[in-house]
């Protein structure tokens, strides 16, 4: 996360359900697909990207 110049990153557990946490987090819009690769292709859970 930090080659990607994460910023404002903020983890709450109790946002989801089923065991479920919600990571939110600032990236530049450039950075976004190759983060959202790198993430998925380094975790053995499944991941879920909402951006805006």
């Amino acid at each position: 996360m930090q080659s990607f110049n994460v910023e404002d990153m903020k983890q709450d557990y109790d946002t989801g359900k089923d065991d479920i946490s919600m990571v939110t987090f600032k990236v530049d819009f450039d950075k976004v697909e190759k983060l959202e690769d790198t993430l998925k292709a380094n975790c053995s859970r499944e991941l879920k990207f909402y951006k805006h």
